[in-house]
């Protein structure tokens, strides 16, 4: 018989009673991703935190906790709008426990009945991608300190937004860009490469300045009638 039962003392029989309530309250759980459904946004996840099991003659055990299955992923986002991003087999994220059933709301949307009276279940998670372990986040780049970074893991590839209001694209791999149109508004844009290909029709609504040289106003020199060609710009 557990000693806790043979105890006269009310105060010490209801703290038991608290302590076994709260050992079946889950609120929330680190985790790693087995799955991940990209269409339903859903991940199917293992707690990587061991529950403690009371055995018959008194004595415990840890034990792994059964799979988290069909976790909604929050994804930052408004307005139709969202930033994802690819998850895999072996993501660290953390899971949040919702209060009630959420399983006809996953269902169906809008305003639902619980199909169940549980509370603070392991089946209601929430999955919050990247909560990472000391030597998870010890093996990526450190946080920027001065700009808001999305970015890879090794910082190698990354857009950056500074608090003077500047932009920056880093990358050693190719950018492209793909659209109907693009418009560039700035007061100056300049652009270093060994080579420039253009494509198309080029037209130019103002001066080209070609090497210091106005295009407008320059001339040949040694220009003479036939065949000759003429000389350089002057």
């Amino acid at each position: 018989m557990d000693r806790k039962q043979m105890t006269g003392d009310p105060l010490t029989a209801l703290l038991a009673a608290l302590d076994g309530r709260q050992a079946v309250m889950w609120t929330a759980l680190p985790a790693t991703i087995i799955s991940f459904d990209p269409v339903l946004r859903t991940v199917s996840a293992q707690v990587t935190v061991k529950a403690q099991a009371t055995n018959r003659d008194g004595s415990t055990t840890w034990v792994q906790l059964p799979p988290l299955l069909d976790c909604p992923v929050f994804f930052p986002g408004g307005r139709g709008l969202s930033l994802t991003f690819p998850l895999q087999a072996g993501d660290e994220v953390l899971v949040i426990f919702a209060s009630r059933c959420i399983d006809l709301w996953f269902a169906r949307s809008g305003i639902q009945e619980q199909a169940e009276l549980r509370m603070h279940d392991l089946s209601d998670g929430f999955c919050f991608p990247a909560v990472l372990s000391a030597p998870q986040a010890a093996a990526r780049a450190p946080v920027s300190l001065d700009a808001a970074e999305l970015r890879n893991a090794a910082g190698t590839t990354k857009i950056r937004l500074l608090n003077t209001g500047a932009v920056e694209v880093v990358t050693p791999g190719a950018v492209e860009v793909t659209a109907g149109s693009a418009t560039v508004t700035a007061s100056s844009v300049v652009v270093a490469a060994t080579s420039i290909a253009l494509n198309g029709v080029v037209s130019i609504a103002g001066e080209l300045i070609i090497n210091g040289q106005t295009y407008e106003d320059h001339a040949h020199t040694g220009v003479s009638d036939g065949t000759d060609i003429s000389g350089g710009v002057a």
